[in-house]
């Protein structure tokens, strides 16, 4: 986030958005926050000349062992003062911010990461300074009621003198809270806006713990990003900004998944448990972006990709080629099929389509291989359950 303006990773629902932003001048806050509270006027001289920022998402293991994903922030802001007299001010970066308004679809306020303030570290100048933390009622960018809603904002002091340039360099960490298929992150550039004149330049990074490819991005991402090896970019120059950036992405952990099929299936193509893996990812993919559907009996996972549930038949049909016997292969056909069909029928299709009896052969055809096998009973019942047939 630039030095006022605020940058979220992720979108959140009546609960807590972890803003990740710009550094800002003092009256970007709303009032009731006392010193830190609104100057009479955005009249500084000091321009943020240029600011560079980078989010590296990388994948650890958690105390308990467990896998799981953090992003590590570093933002540069390179800030010149134009005038003709020096200025200390009260310099402010929000660091939580809670919203107001219902998720829509992949697009909604949803966030999975949390900033830890024990990581939050400022350089004015290449010397650390001390923060504070400051309570707003919401950001000033915020068009919503206020209601109950608040932001969180760190404030430190810098000295800018006239006609020279100050650099402050801000870091921290975010954690992930909540494991989700898809990670949604946003950096906020309007609280930016409240320094002098246009923000000179402005170049964002999102580095992955592997190369990119444009698959990996989904479509609520904000346009105009290039990539280059393990990065996607973003570059403004002489703007005053309106908008933010939004980043949708497939999971680190599942893309991790997907990437480790296409490389069993490139080094040992004639092994059918490494297309019925390469299967079990396509999957994946193809229900991140599509949530939880309704049936008339109960949920089922939506096909939000089509493409890549194609290509999970794909794959399971190959293993199936290889094994005839291959018992996961023919669960993981059988519970794409039906994610297709309900799915394509707005989850209440019939036993008698053609969809839902495909997917009934996958489970039957597993089950005649073990008899005993729980996963693919319980998704035989389910399926027919859901398709209008016996529930018990």
């Amino acid at each position: 986030m630039g030095l006022c303006v605020v940058m979220a990773l992720g979108w959140a629902t009546l609960t807590v958005r972890p803003a990740q932003a710009d550094i800002a001048p003092p009256w970007m806050v709303p009032a009731n926050v006392g010193t830190v509270g609104p100057s009479p006027g955005p009249a500084t001289r000091v321009q943020m000349a240029a600011e560079q920022v980078r989010m590296d998402i990388q994948i650890v293991q958690s105390t308990d062992q467990y896998t799981t994903t953090q992003v590590s922030v570093t933002a540069n802001f390179q800030m010149h003062n134009t005038g003709a007299q020096a200025e200390a001010l009260k310099v402010v970066f929000p660091i939580q911010d809670e919203i107001c308004f219902p998720v829509e679809g992949i697009d909604g306020p949803y966030q999975d990461y949390q900033i830890d303030p024990a990581t939050f570290d400022v350089l004015v100048d290449h010397q650390a300074v001390t923060t504070s933390v400051v309570t707003a009622d919401r950001l000033i960018t915020d068009t919503l009621p206020e209601e109950d809603c608040h932001s969180v904002w760190e404030a430190f002091d810098a000295s800018f003198p006239a006609n020279q340039d100050v650099a402050i360099d801000v870091s921290y960490q975010m954690h992930r809270f909540r494991e989700q298929a898809v990670d949604r992150f946003s950096y906020i550039l309007e609280t930016g806006s409240g320094w002098y004149g246009p923000i000179g330049s402005a170049d964002i990074e999102v580095r992955f713990p592997y190369t990119v490819a444009r698959d990996l991005l989904l479509d609520a991402t904000t346009p105009g990003f290039h990539l280059d090896g393990d990065r996607a970019r973003w570059h403004w120059s002489n703007f005053k900004p309106s908008s933010n950036v939004y980043v949708a992405t497939f999971s680190p952990l599942l893309w991790q998944d997907y990437l480790e099929g296409q490389r069993r299936v490139r080094t040992q193509p004639r092994e059918a448990g490494n297309w019925s893996w390469l299967a079990d990812a396509y999957s994946e993919l193809a229900w991140a972006t599509g949530g939880q559907g309704w049936g008339y009996h109960g949920t089922f996972e939506e096909v939000g990709d089509w493409r890549y549930a194609q290509l999970a038949l794909q794959a399971s049909q190959q293993a199936i080629v290889l094994q005839p016997d291959l018992v996961d292969a023919w669960i993981t056909q059988g519970r794409i099929l039906s994610s297709m069909a309900l799915t394509g029928n707005d989850g209440k299709p019939k036993l008698y389509y053609p969809s839902v009896q495909l997917a009934l052969h996958a489970f039957d055809r597993a089950l005649a291989i073990d008899k005993d096998n729980v996963i693919a009973d319980d998704y035989r019942h389910w399926l027919v359950c859901l398709a209008g047939g016996p529930c018990h």
